[in-house]
C-alpha cells in the first residue's frame, strides 16, 4: 500500500496485530513510503525461520531495485543446498525498514533473541567486539540489545564492549598505513569514544568498554565484529561474526511498539552449547 500518512501506517500496523495472520513491514522513502502486508495464517510468533529463507530474502531486500542482479544471485544460491546447513547456524539479517510484530523477530538483534528462544538457550554474559560505535549515549540501542540477548534491558554489567587501539590495530596488520590510523582520516574510533563524546556515557556505561591484548600471531582483530555469548557457568554457548557494528542503526532500535533497522548488515551466529568439537574450535579463533 502507498500513499498513506505515518498515522494511517500505524493504524494498519495496530490493525494487523489486532487481526492476527499478518505481518506488516514499511520501507522506502519517508515522504513516500511503502506499507507491505504480508500472510502469515499457518504460522505463529514462534514460527521457525530457516537459514536459507532468511539469506535469500536477504540478499533480495538488497537487490529490489536491480532485477538483473538479483536473478544472478538467485541463480547462484540455487547452486547451493542452503537446506543442508548444520544445525545451530543460523542467518542473521538486517535490512531498512520498520517492523512489527513476528516480522521484526526476523532481522538485528531480535533475530538472536528469536534464535535464543528456539534453541531454549539463556546467556549469561556476552561481549562485542566491534570498530565502531554508534550514539551509545542515547541508551535506547543497548537496552533494546540487552533486553534481546538477556532477556532484560537493565544494564548489571553482564555486556562488555570491546575495541581495539589504534597501536593493537597497527602491529596486527602489516598491511596498514600510518596514516589511515589517526583522526583526520575519519578512524579515531579505533581509540574509543573521543573524550567529548565519553563525557555524555553515564558511569555505569563507561565500565563497560574494555580492550584484550591479542596473542601474538593475530592479525586481523582490528576489524573484527563478534559476539561471544555464554551461559551461567561461564561456557562459550554461541558467537555471531558479521558486519553489525556497535549502532542501533545496523541491530534496530524500539520506536512507537515497532522496530527500526536503517542499514544493511549481515552475520551469522554458530550456536556450540549441544556440539563440543565446535565450541573447542570457536575457541581457539577467540583473543
Amino acid at each position: 500500500m502507498r500513499g498513506l500518512d505515518k498515522n494511517a501506517r500505524q493504524a494498519v500496523h495496530r490493525w494487523a496485530e489486532w487481526r492476527g495472520g499478518l505481518a506488516t513491514e514499511s520501507h522506502g522513502d519517508p515522504q513516500a513510503r511503502t506499507l507491505q502486508l504480508t500472510r502469515t495464517k499457518g504460522t505463529n510468533s514462534h514460527a521457525r525461520v530457516t537459514f536459507a529463507s532468511s539469506l535469500r530474502g536477504f540478499v533480495g531486500a538488497m537487490l529490489r531495485g536491480d532485477a538483473g542482479v538479483a536473478e544472478e544471485w538467485e541463480a547462484i544460491l540455487q547452486a547451493y543446498d542452503l537446506d543442508a546447513i548444520k544445525d545451530g547456524i543460523v542467518f542473521i539479517p538486517s535490512t531498512p525498514g520498520v517492523r512489527r510484530g513476528s516480522l521484526a523477530d526476523c532481522f538485528g538483534h531480535r533475530a538472536i533473541k528469536r534464535a535464543l528462544r528456539e534453541r531454549g538457550l539463556k546467556v549469561a554474559r556476552a561481549e562485542f567486539a566491534n570498530s565502531s560505535l554508534g550514539r551509545l549515549y542515547d541508551d535506547r540501542f543497548l537496552k533494546n540489545f540487552r533486553e534481546s540477548i538477556f532477556g532484560s534491558p537493565i544494564d548489571d554489567g553482564r555486556l562488555s564492549i570491546v575495541w581495539p587501539t589504534a597501536d593493537v590495530a597497527m602491529r596486527m596488520s602489516r598491511r596498514l598505513a600510518v596514516g589511515a590510523m589517526t583522526e583526520e582520516q575519519g578512524t579515531a574510533q579505533m581509540t574509543g569514544p573521543r573524550p567529548d563524546i565519553c563525557a555524555k556515557f553515564k558511569p555505569e556505561l563507561k565500565q563497560r568498554f574494555c580492550r584484550y591484548e591479542p596473542p601474538a600471531d593475530r592479525r586481523t582483530l582490528h576489524h573484527s565484529k563478534i559476539l561471544c555469548l555464554y551461559d551461567d557457568k561461564d561456557t562459550l554457548i554461541g558467537v555471531l561474526g558479521g558486519s553489525h557494528n556497535c549502532s542501533g542503526a545496523a541491530w534496530g532500535v524500539s520506536e512507537n511498539e515497532a522496530s527500526v533497522v536503517m542499514s544493511f548488515e549481515a552475520g551469522v551466529l554458530i550456536f556450540c552449547d549441544k556440539d563440543e568439537q565446535r565450541r573447542v574450535g570457536l575457541q581457539k579463533m577467540l583473543p
